[in-house]
Formats: structure tokens, sequence, C-alpha cells
């Protein structure tokens, strides 16, 4: 299944990122990689991954950094056709290291920056950090089959494929309008989810 998870500080926010924070993401989702638990930590951003390896079980672990370090990149899903956009980045110079689908993502996103995401086709949720721009970019698959939650006030932004441990981190709340929702849809309407602090 692979799980992502991740925090970034405002630049008003006088912390620094806590590992035990990540570390407490992490651990809520043990159960969806077992295979592997990674971070990138830096002083207002810090994200990790829990990794069930699939494709490309040694040089697939995350996170993925493009060769010039600048594109840092954690990734939960599969792309299903990388092995086609990797042949058309190959013709247009990109050298590859490994045969994983997040590294064609990486280039594509070189490549194509935010228009990368009219390429792929897959199911998915990712976090890609451009150290260059100061940018942090969210996505997930257009149908949503990879759960993606966040968190957001004006002195940090929290993200993680579970809501249990993002539940804990920010002491969050049971909705009683999410819960309406639930016995009338059977679901919780986006961008709501089961915690009033709590997007989805």
């Amino acid at each position: 299944m692979c799980g992502i998870f991740g925090i970034a500080y405002s630049k008003s926010n006088n912390e620094e990122i806590n590992k035990v924070d990540l570390k407490l993401l992490s651990n809520n989702m043990h159960h969806r990689g077992p295979d592997d638990e990674s971070f990138h930590i830096s002083e207002k951003f810090g994200f990790g991954m829990r990794r069930l390896s699939i494709i490309d079980l040694e040089s697939g672990n995350q996170p993925f950094y493009s060769s010039d370090k600048e594109i840092i990149l954690i990734f939960n899903g599969e792309i299903y056709n990388y092995k086609t956009l990797k042949e058309e980045m190959i013709l247009k110079g990109y050298k590859f290291r490994s045969n994983s689908d997040v590294e064609v993502l990486v280039y594509l996103y070189q490549e194509y920056g935010h228009k990368c995401i009219e390429h792929i086709n897959g199911m998915f949720a990712f976090a890609l950090i451009d150290t260059n721009k100061e940018i942090l970019w969210l996505c997930r698959d257009r149908i949503g089959i990879k759960p993606l939650y966040y968190f957001s006030n004006d002195k940090k932004f929290i993200f993680s494929s579970e809501l249990s441990g993002l539940a804990k981190l920010v002491d969050a709340n049971i909705s009683k309008d999410s819960i309406l929702e639930y016995l009338a849809y059977s679901y919780i309407p986006a961008p709501n989810s089961i915690y009033s602090e709590i997007k989805k």
C-alpha cells in the first residue's frame, strides 16, 4: 500500500521540524509499508514514507531526489504508463538510475512543471518539493483512489495518507456534521473528513 506524510512550517513560525512528530505519523501507518521507513528533514520542512516494495525493490527507495537535488519526491501508488513515459524522457536526454516509476515523475516535473500531471495515468498521491522555487506540491489521482489528508493553519501544514496519526498530532475532534453526512450518504464528501480540523 505504502503511505506518505509530511510537515511544513510557515516562515513566520519559529519552530523547527521535530522528527518525533514525523515518527508519530510514520508509526501510525506501519501496516501500509512494512518494508522501509525513510525521511527528509530540513529546517522548515520534513516528510517521509512507509514503503511496501513492489517495483524496483533496491533502487526505488524514497524520498527520491533529482540528480541535481533540487526536486524531492515521495510517492504512494503506481503510474501505469511509466515505461512509455520513461522512453519519452530518455529521448529528451534524461538519464535514469533506477527502474522506478517515481523517478519518471521527477523528470516529468522538471520537463513540464505542474502540467506533468496531464501525462500520468495511474492511482497515486504524492508530495513534491521544488527547493529552487520553494514550492511544496501535493497531488492525488483524479478519482481519489489513494488517500491524502491534511491539516492547515497560519503556522503549519501537515499531510498524511492515514487519518490516525494526523488526528493525534493535531488533537483533532470528531465532526458532528461529518457524522450526519456519513449517515445520509454512506460516505463523507470531500473536502471533509470525520475530523473537524482535517480535510481530504
